[in-house]
């Protein structure tokens, strides 16, 4: 919301440009707050691809090579009896 009123803001209105460095010093005592300040964002709308994606990709459960590496994995996890010597 911010990088979108900075992007139509009216450099030559000095209330708009007054309200700008308000929401930004806002903003910047938010993240000091929270702590977040020095962290890089990590936000993504994983719903919202935005991109193309190839009709013909395959569903994971669907490639024989994983279908066999789940079921490595599901036998390595599978508690093993000891039965002695």
């Amino acid at each position: 919301m911010l990088a979108e009123f900075e992007r139509k803001v009216d450099k030559d209105d000095p209330a708009q440009m007054e309200a700008l460095k308000e929401m930004k010093e806002h903003t910047r005592r938010l993240h000091l707050a929270r702590g977040t300040w020095e962290k890089p964002s990590t936000f993504r709308n994983w719903n919202n691809y935005g991109g193309l994606f190839d009709p013909g990709t395959k569903k994971p459960h669907e490639i024989e090579s994983y279908r066999a590496y789940k079921e490595h994995v599901k036998g390595e996890q599978e508690p093993k009896l000891y039965l002695g010597s």
